[in-house]
């Protein structure tokens, strides 16, 4: 493996204290290289012991991942109850969740996770991580992530129940979504988000949106969303490339047979997808940036490290939704695909000196974008509501 670690001298350990200090250990690597990306050797190494003595204490590496999964549930619900001031919580991984020890609504919960998880990079990224590999149905927590998406949803269905919501089923579904949706972008670390400020602003308006009108806890309130916004991601070529008009009819037969839905559904994206026109007539130009990619046999795309729209599963290949569909693009102009990742603040720069072909990694369409370079259509959407209220 690539990781080395210097010779120390070994320190005498109880058993306890080095069970603990081997789950620990095993945070940091799951947090930055997933389960697949390190061995039981590169563990013995950090804690300075052989691979014989970390197996006494766990037999393999998928038992390993197991109860390091419980040490991170059990932390993880002392330092939220904690916060929380939930006293009732012993320390113990519950069975059904911290709502049911305390009478805190949806959003006291909520907003306590999030305020704990911004001191907790670490732990939020070992979950992330390792909720995308499991999404295959071979991965060891497959199943352990499939049921705690159950608990989750039903704990936080019982706390919106207190709030007096008028379908708690789907306000928490709506503010898991959104909770997991801004972590990502904060743990991405190429975008400027104040986690905790952000989460706030989204979880008043989350609950002022479920909260109001009728079957609610305050029928005489309404839900106003005429300042409905949006953020609309496309694809970006150089200026006046053919390629974007090339890849909008690409997009507009995969919606149209239904190859876009099936990939979003892939990422549980496929509520976000933008209806795409049809397809227009096109004709290559003899100069243009098709017949340059297709004569050098290679799409060469621009992307950094995003999921759900492009990250590497446990064989170290590009995958995730905008991965996907790049690659579909690139098998219809016969040519192999290349993800390059680029320093995002640069991306004009290395479109325009023709070092990436396009640039595809959740792009927002903004004026600035729109101006620099020849955009596609819009194919995706991450809506932003304002709510106000009134009689």
């Amino acid at each position: 493996m690539r990781r080395r670690t210097e010779n120390k001298p070994r320190k005498r350990m109880s058993a306890e204290d080095r069970r603990k200090a081997i789950l620990e250990t095993t945070v940091s690597f799951i947090s930055q290289f997933g389960f697949w990306g390190f061995t039981i050797r590169d563990v013995a190494q950090a804690q300075n012991i052989t691979e014989a003595g970390l197996l006494y204490y766990f037999k393999s590496k998928e038992q390993l991942l197991e109860e390091t999964l419980k040490y991170a549930d059990r932390t993880n619900q002392i330092a939220i109850a904690e916060h929380l001031g939930v006293q009732s919580v012993t320390g113990e991984v519950l069975d059904d969740g911290i709502a049911y020890h305390c009478d805190l609504g949806l959003k006291a919960i909520s907003t306590g996770t999030v305020e704990t998880n911004a001191d907790r990079p670490e732990m939020v990224r070992l979950y992330t991580l390792l909720e995308s590999e499991a999404l295959s149905k071979d991965h060891p927590v497959h199943e352990y992530f499939e049921q705690r998406e159950i608990n989750l949803l039903k704990e936080y269905a019982f706390a919106a129940e207190r709030d007096g919501v008028a379908d708690p089923e789907r306000t928490a579904l709506q503010v898991l979504s959104a909770m997991e949706g801004l972590q990502l972008r904060w743990l991405n670390g190429s975008h400027d988000v104040d986690f905790v400020g952000e989460w706030k602003a989204i979880i008043d308006l989350l609950m002022a949106a479920a909260m109001t009108g009728e079957g609610t806890s305050y029928p005489d309130l309404t839900y106003d969303s005429q300042g409905l916004t949006t953020e609309e991601y496309g694809i970006g070529c150089r200026k006046g490339s053919d390629l974007a008009q090339y890849i909008n009819n690409v997009l507009a037969e995969a919606y149209a047979d239904g190859t876009m839905k099936e990939i979003a559904t892939t990422y549980k994206l496929q509520d976000a997808l933008v209806e795409q026109p049809a397809a227009e007539e096109f004709t290559p130009a003899a100069d243009g940036d098709v017949a340059y990619i297709q004569d050098k046999g290679t799409l060469i795309v621009g992307i950094t490290e995003f999921e759900p729209m492009d990250y590497k599963d446990e064989n170290g290949q590009w995958i995730g939704f905008d991965a996907d569909m790049a690659k579909v693009v690139a098998e219809k102009l016969g040519v192999e695909v290349q993800f390059v990742v680029i320093d995002w603040d640069n991306k004009i720069m290395e479109l325009d000196s023709k070092n990436v072909d396009v640039l595809w990694n959740g792009m927002t369409l903004t004026d600035e974008v729109k101006n620099s370079m020849e955009c596609t259509n819009p194919y995706f959407n991450n809506a932003q509501v304002v709510v106000t209220a009134g009689k």
